[in-house]
């Protein structure tokens, strides 16, 4: 049998091979939306105008920051991830999403390298239907490089 005590204890790495080494959150891949799954599962310009909360939608300025709006209360930034999923293989760099809380539940911000990127992002999943609403996307107001 085996002496299991001993003086010298092995060296853990600094890091588990699953952990991520800058939050110590478990790192996952979020499988990105198919396409196909996103533009069949979209409303276009003339039903999301129907909609009265909508009926005067306006994209706003190009920028780099999108603006979601009339998001479920449930949907998750891995919900997100998922969905943004096509621009981040685009790209090295990281797309930032932050989603609000409280009053602001139902809105969120994702901010890419680009300008160009984020008109991407916004042609393909403006009016997805993501938990039974549709996503309604505008530019912000920051970040137009």
């Amino acid at each position: 049998m085996a002496d299991i005590s001993s003086d010298s204890e092995e060296e853990l790495p600094e890091h588990d091979i699953n952990m991520a080494s800058d939050s110590l959150k478990p790192l996952h891949f979020v499988e990105p939306l198919p396409i196909q799954v996103i533009t069949r599962h979209k409303l276009n310009a003339e039903e999301i105008k129907v909609l009265p909360r909508f009926a005067d939608y306006k994209p706003g300025d190009p920028s780099k920051v999108l603006y979601l709006k009339n998001l479920h209360p449930k949907v998750s930034e891995e919900d997100l991830q998922a969905l943004f999923g096509h621009q981040q293989s685009k790209t090295s760099k990281k797309i930032k999403f932050r989603l609000l809380t409280g009053k602001m539940k139902g809105q969120a911000f994702v901010e890419f390298p680009s300008t160009e990127l984020a008109a991407d992002a916004m042609e393909l999943v403006h009016g997805y239907v993501m938990r039974e609403k549709p996503v309604i996307i505008c530019y912000g107001n920051r970040g137009k490089t």
